[in-house]
C-alpha cells in the first residue's frame, strides 16, 4: 500500500495542536515567537517567560518513519533550543541560577531521545 504524500498544512495543524496540549499539560501558553539572541533572528515554535522560568518548545509532525535529514533537522532543533537557552541566561544575568528553564522536542509519539541518537 502506498503511502500517501505528507501535506505541510496537516503538519503545521498538529504542530500547534501539540504545543497546545503540551502547554495544557504543564500550564503555561505557549506561543510561536523570533527571539533575539546575540544580534540573530530566532524562530522558536513555542515560548513563555514567566518570573520563574522560561519554558522553549520545538514540534515536529510527519507520517511515516522519519528519514535521514528528518532526523538531522530534530538534532539541530534540539541543539538549536540549547544555545537559544545558554543565550537567553546570558542576555538575562538577573535571574541568576535561581531561574529554571525547559527545553522540549515534541513529536506525535514524544521519541526525541531515539531520533536524536540516529535510531
Amino acid at each position: 500500500m502506498k503511502r500517501t504524500a505528507s501535506n505541510a498544512f496537516v503538519q503545521v495543524a498538529a504542530q500547534g495542536a501539540m504545543l497546545q496540549k503540551f502547554g495544557e499539560a504543564i500550564g503555561k501558553k505557549l506561543a510561536t515567537t523570533q527571539v533575539l539572541l546575540d544580534g540573530i533572528l530566532v524562530q522558536i515554535d513555542g515560548y513563555c517567560e514567566t518570573s520563574e522560568e522560561i519554558v522553549l518548545a520545538e514540534c515536529w509532525a510527519h507520517i511515516g518513519k522519519a528519514k535521514v535529514a528528518q532526523k538531522h533537522k530534530i538534532a539541530a532543533d534540539v541543539l538549536k533550543l540549547s544555545i537559544a537557552s545558554f543565550a537567553i541566561r546570558k542576555q538575562h544575568p538577573e535571574f541568576g541560577k535561581c531561574r529554571k528553564d525547559r527545553i522540549c522536542e515534541m513529536t506525535p509519539k514524544h521519541k526525541v531521545a531515539g531520533h536524536a541518537a540516529g535510531e
